[in-house]
C-alpha cells in the first residue's frame, strides 16, 4: 500500500505523521482517473467495501483472470455480495505482515482500504489492505464489479 498503510491505519505514526493519506491518495486518484475503468472509479469514489469479507478467491493465471466475491453492505443495512473481476492479470501477489493486524476476525480479516493506481507502463493497480495485515497487490488490463443483494436491511447476521 502507497497511502493507506497498516501503521497509519493502527495509529502507529510514521515518517510526516501530519500527512493525510487521504487527501494526497485523492490527489493521485484525480490525476489518473480518466485511466481507470468505470467500474474501478466508482469502487473508489461511491462503493465502500470497507469491513466487507473476501469470501472467495480465484486466480487463473492460464486465463489471465482473478476474482474475488466480497460480502459488503448494501448502504442501507442489507448485505450485498460483490464480484470484483480482473481480466489479463500480469500479477497477484499476497503479502503478510503477521507482527501487524488486528486480532480479529478470523481469515483475511475485515476489506480495510483499497487504492487504485497506473504503473509507469500504463498497467492498472489495485491493492487491498485487510484487517489481518495481509495486502494484495494485482496488475490488470481490465476490471468489471457487480454485484447482488443477498440479505434484506435488518435481516443481516452482523457478520459483513
Amino acid at each position: 500500500m502507497k497511502f493507506f498503510t497498516m501503521q497509519w491505519w493502527s495509529g502507529i505514526p510514521e515518517g510526516d505523521s501530519g500527512t493525510d493519506p487521504f487527501a494526497s491518495y485523492h490527489a493521485r486518484l484525480a490525476a489518473i482517473r480518466d485511466q481507470l475503468p468505470a467500474d474501478l472509479v466508482a469502487l473508489q469514489e461511491s462503493i465502500s467495501l470497507h469491513d466487507g469479507r473476501l469470501r472467495e478467491l480465484e486466480h487463473l493465471p492460464s486465463a489471465g483472470t482473478l476474482r474475488m466475491l466480497v460480502d459488503g453492505d448494501d448502504g442501507q443495512g442489507g448485505l450485498r455480495r460483490f464480484t470484483l473481476h480482473y481480466r489479463a492479470v500480469n500479477l497477484f501477489r499476497s503479502v503478510a505482515e503477521t507482527d501487524e493486524g488486528f486480532p480479529r476476525p478470523r481469515g483475511y480479516g475485515d476489506w480495510g482500504y483499497d487504492e487504485a493506481d497506473v504503473t509507469e507502463k500504463g498497467e492498472l493497480v489495485h491493492r487491498i489492505l485487510f484487517s489481518s495485515g495481509i495486502e494484495f497487490e494485482v496488475q490488470f488490463m481490465g476490471f468489471e464489479l457487480t454485484w447482488q443483494d443477498i440479505a434484506e436491511p435488518g435481516a443481516a447476521d452482523g457478520e459483513s
